[in-house]
């Protein structure tokens, strides 16, 4: 019989395709380290509505005064985007998801190294 399942020799992937495509500290969990995968999940949390907040907020600003400008009450002047603040956002958001996928892969490596040691 051909059985294709992981074999001993060959580690399986399942935390680093976790961490990549379902969430940022998922992979952690599944390799049990459970305080490591909160605290990536809690700051890519954190950065992620923090770059929600300041691409929407001027958006939900000046739909608001353009609508108030359409009922003629044009007192609210628009709010300019800080292309600095959402580009800082979101490269610390890259930067916590690249860190989170070397972090399991670094961790799955070892584990995998371990287990091949006689020790």
């Amino acid at each position: 019989m051909n059985n294709k399942s992981a074999s001993p020799a060959t580690p399986s992937r399942t935390a680093i395709f976790l961490s990549a495509f379902v969430y940022p500290g998922v992979g952690q969990c599944f390799q049990k380290r459970w305080l490591t995968g909160a605290v990536f999940a809690g700051l890519f949390t954190v950065l992620a509505v923090v770059l929600i907040y300041v691409v929407f907020k001027p958006l939900l600003h000046n739909l608001n005064a353009v609508l108030g400008w359409s009922a003629n009450q044009m007192n609210e002047p628009l709010e300019s985007m800080s292309l600095r603040n959402i580009l800082t956002s979101f490269g610390l958001l890259i930067l916590v998801y690249v860190l989170n996928l070397l972090d399991v892969v670094r961790a799955q490596r070892r584990s995998f190294t371990k287990a091949e040691s006689p020790l």
